[in-house]
This record gives structure tokens, C-alpha cells and sequence, in this order.
């Protein structure tokens, strides 16, 4: 892989249900984080590669921080 793309990621907090956009989403999950890296485990090909290659350094810095 080679490109020269930055992956931005927002942390944030947010109490109510999300409703995303159907107009630019077409599928979407609201799911915790442990649920989504046994997700990631089992299939890996439903994620792109760049977001393979940052949840681990998404994951550090959560369990670093208390948010």
C-alpha cells in the first residue's frame, strides 16, 4: 500500500442514538469498541485497509485517556 492519505478519527461522547444521513450513508452499526475488534477478528475483509491499520493506535489511545 502505498498513498499518502491522512485518516482523521474523532473521539467524542454522545448519550442519544445517532441518525445518520441515508443520503450518505447507505449501512451503518452503532456498536462498543470490544464488539467491534471481535468484529474485526472474525471478518476483516469488511473493513478497508486503512481502518485496519488504525484501530489498534485509535484503541491505545482510549485506553491511555479517560474520556
Amino acid at each position: 500500500m502505498i498513498e499518502h492519505e491522512y485518516l482523521h478519527v474523532f473521539v467524542g461522547n454522545y448519550g442519544g442514538q445517532p441518525v445518520p444521513n441515508i443520503e450518505e450513508a447507505e449501512d451503518w452499526r452503532w456498536i462498543s469498541s470490544e464488539e467491534l475488534g471481535k468484529d474485526i477478528s472474525q471478518n476483516p475483509n469488511d473493513y478497508t485497509p486503512w481502518f485496519l491499520l488504525s484501530m489498534p493506535k485509535v484503541m491505545e489511545h482510549l485506553n491511555s485517556k479517560k474520556i
